[in-house]
């Protein structure tokens, strides 16, 4: 990625939210509230990997302080939600979201 315009790594950033967006949309319609919590706890180990990364390159990383807030945010509807579904379900989950995160990763860095 250290080859991206900002223009292209705008567009990869919007697709993610898309997809969060998209899929937290499926989940609601579907009333599978586990699939949602599991999919919030990729996408915050996704914004921990983007918190070390800045403490490792000792600068700043586009969208920290944006994911921080929304890690902080998401943290504290996991922890409100989680007595409220079943918990083996939602860490179940955990790994298929974390595969669908890192393909799409995956997939948007090859093609942008």
């Amino acid at each position: 990625m250290l080859n991206t315009d900002s223009q292209a790594f705008t567009l990869m950033v919007l697709e993610e939210y898309f997809l969060l967006i998209a899929i937290s949309i499926i989940c609601y319609f579907l009333k599978t509230p586990e699939f949602y919590l599991a999919l919030i706890m990729a996408y915050n180990i996704h914004i921990i990997g983007h918190i070390f990364q800045a403490i490792y390159l000792k600068s700043y990383v586009p969208g920290i302080v944006l994911g921080t807030a929304s890690f902080i945010i998401l943290a504290i509807q996991l922890i409100e939600s989680l007595p409220l579904v079943d918990v083996t379900m939602v860490i179940m989950f955990v790994p298929i979201c974390l595969f669908i995160l890192v393909a799409n990763l995956w997939i948007i860095h090859k093609f942008f």
